[in-house]
């Protein structure tokens, strides 16, 4: 949670938890208290299904903005993820919605809790004047509902056709009979109910030259937004997805007015615009995505010129939020880069300072490493998609096959043995995939898919007209589950460990042989190492004998913690991570001259041990709570890599 006093322009921590917290939903009370303050509620957690969902802690609330109190009635876990929240127009009764279902409440300071829809939601919205009036939309059941006892009960709406997914819906302040219904079907389509919500009708949601329009491409499971916020003009709509669409017809004919790839325009992923309240200020809008804050003074004549860049005002000055994956850092100048989700690869330098970061590569951004023999930065884009910078990180180029060909201005994929077949097409990898460089022989580079692919010659050039590149060898036939987590041995290459999304692990003892051979550790082999969860770090240490493993999943039980220590190359097996708390663990450091020291990257913050895991730091004792999923060692300077505050650096001589 963050606040802004000057419209957005710069911003500060609302509060030191909240501030780390994924925040999806608020809402205010219309009613003041004594001192003339309303309250405002604030849903924590993300209900969605992105791969980076983080989980939240239940709605917290305040009356200033700045001093925030978890409501304890919903600190259970039902309220895990609250995907809105929705408050009646008389501030008696709150609504959320939640991928467990609708919970309602209007006993006195909220303290008991009832479902009234038991079905997974994604929107509720409550009637802007009538109390007892309310809709909700279906998260994942394509269904709208309308609720005529304030949100007591509920009716499915009626409508032709079927619907799919996810169900994003607004009153027209203007006329609030008049409902809109954002529907993920067809790439997007807009509905409109003239009676309140009860009975929908397709609206044509096409261009003013016929053309069929899909502003939620495939993903209006994850980004969808809709307003119709404008108290004088029940007929203008504004939907977001990828990008931001004006209509103002009801949704009949669509104009596009933000176009993504343009720097100058809006970036893309749209998940909430709200206008302001008060004379004067009704063609103000705000627009929340993946990139930040957005603003237009005028929506009605925002997004013109070439670029659609006009009478736009980006407003994440000072916003501190950014979701990195990994990082890698040349440590004789400071240059760092980052992946960052749905903001490309990041570079930092010290002369551009913490407000100067550059883009390496755009898109999504993911693990990160640095050949120093080199001199070459190493990211992905997302499943394995690697990229190569030669430049410190200025820019960088595909090295697993994929090419622009400019012949037919589409992306394409070298043949074999020049791609990772893993990462094309069929994207058989995780989101995020692991990647590895060898510390011994930098041009190796290990990738994880459903395979582990390897290739021995990564300072290859690209050539696009002979289709040449890298080559790519499968080195780890799959096994039907995602590869996590890769680690390599900083003194034997030979020696290469390989985690699995379902906690599977082997290891190999010729890592650099055409056809490595591979042990898996514990799984019934009667070794104590069986943990089914999903593995997040494979800590090789020289020698390869001593090997830490983390794995990231809320499981507490007698399966033990999630850290884990051997000290025998994986004959026999520690748990470490007992007195952690039961958060998922993302990543561990060791300190590069006191072997003893060790880190962790939790779900929850960074914690350490200066007994070789021993005994854990008490209380979170890092930069931030939020997420931390990577750490990596500048020197004696440890970077804290974290999903949703950027990044920290403190000195640990």
């Amino acid at each position: 949670m963050w606040r802004s006093e000057d419209a957005g322009r710069t911003w500060l921590p609302a509060d030191d938890f909240l501030a780390n917290l994924a925040i999806c939903s608020m809402a205010i009370s219309p009613v003041r208290d004594a001192d003339g303050q309303s309250a405002i509620f604030a849903g924590t957690g993300e209900g969605f299904s992105n791969v980076d969902a983080i989980q939240g802690a239940g709605i917290f609330w305040s009356t200033d903005g700045v001093r925030w109190s978890q409501l304890p009635s919903a600190n259970t876990p039902d309220f895990r993820a609250v995907n809105r929240l929705a408050m009646s127009s008389d501030g008696t009764a709150l609504l959320a919605a939640t991928p467990t279902g609708l919970l309602r409440t209007e006993s006195p300071a909220f303290s008991a809790w009832s479902k009234t829809l038991n079905i997974a939601v994604a929107d509720v919205k409550c009637h802007p004047s009538n109390p007892l009036l309310a809709t909700a939309g279906g998260l994942s059941n394509g269904a709208a509902y309308v609720s005529s006892d304030g949100g007591k009960s509920w009716n499915e709406a009626n409508h032709s056709g079927t619907w799919g997914s996810r169900v994003e819906l607004a009153y027209a302040l203007a006329d609030p009979t008049i409902v809109y219904a954002s529907v993920d079907i067809n790439g997007g389509s807009i509905w409109r109910s003239t009676d309140g919500g009860k009975n929908y009708r397709p609206m044509k949601t096409q261009t003013a030259a016929k053309a069929q329009i899909s502003y939620l491409g495939d993903q209006g499971w994850y980004a969808n937004a809709i307003w119709a916020g404008d108290p004088s003009d029940a007929n203008a709509v504004l939907v977001g997805g990828l990008d931001l669409w004006r209509s103002l017809d009801g949704g009949n004919t669509l104009e596009q007015i933000s176009v993504w790839y343009e720097p100058a325009s809006v970036h893309a992923d749209h998940h909430c615009i709200v206008s302001r309240a008060g004379a004067g200020a009704a063609l103000t809008v705000y627009f929340g995505n993946d990139g930040g804050l957005f603003a237009t003074a005028d929506y009605k004549t925002v997004g013109g010129g070439a670029d659609l860049s006009q009478g736009w005002e980006r407003l994440d000055n000072g916003y501190g939020v950014t979701q990195f994956y990994g990082a890698a850092c040349r440590s004789r100048d400071g240059t760092l880069i980052a992946g960052a989700q749905d903001n490309g690869t990041l570079r930092y330098t010290s002369g551009g300072g913490a407000a100067g970061w550059t883009t390496m590569f755009g898109g999504d951004g993911g693990a990160c490493a640095y050949d120093a023999k080199n001199d070459i930065f190493y990211g992905e884009y997302v499943y394995g998609q690697i990229t190569r910078s030669t430049d410190g990180g200025q820019s960088a180029e595909y090295i697993c096959g994929q090419y622009f060909d400019s012949a037919t201005q589409r992306w394409r994929w070298r043949p074999p043995p020049y791609l990772i077949p893993d990462a094309a097409g069929s994207r058989q990898a995780l989101f995020i995939a692991p990647f590895a460089v060898d510390p011994l022989v930098p041009d190796r580079l290990l990738v994880g898919g459903l395979s582990v692919w390897r290739t021995n010659d990564a300072r290859t050039q690209n050539d696009d007209h002979a289709l040449t590149g890298p080559k790519w060898l499968s080195i780890k036939d799959s096994i039907r589950d995602y590869v996590s987590a890769l680690g390599i041995c900083p003194d034997k290459s030979d020696v290469v460990w390989v985690g699995h999304a379902s906690g599977a692990i082997f290891e190999t003892s010729n890592g650099t042989a055409q056809r490595p051979g591979w042990r898996q550790v514990g799984g019934g082999t009667g070794q104590n190492l069986s943990i089914p969860r999903y593995c997040s770090c494979l800590l090789v240490r020289p020698h390869g004998l001593q090997i830490f493993v983390t794995f990231a999943a809320y499981a507490a039980g007698s399966a033990g913690s999630n850290v884990w220590k051997t000290e025998d190359s994986g004959s026999s097996w520690v748990d470490i991570g007992g007195a952690l708390p039961d958060a998922p663990v993302h990543k561990i450091a060791v300190h590069p001259q006191h072997a003893e020291f060790l880190y962790v990257g939790t779900e929850i913050g960074l914690f350490a041990s200066d007994d070789a895991g021993g005994h854990w730091s008490p209380t979170n004792e890092g930069p931030t709570n939020c997420p931390v999923y990577d750490l990596i060692w500048d020197g004696t300077k440890l970077i804290a890599v974290t999903h949703g505050r950027g990044t920290f650096a403190i000195n640990i001589a």
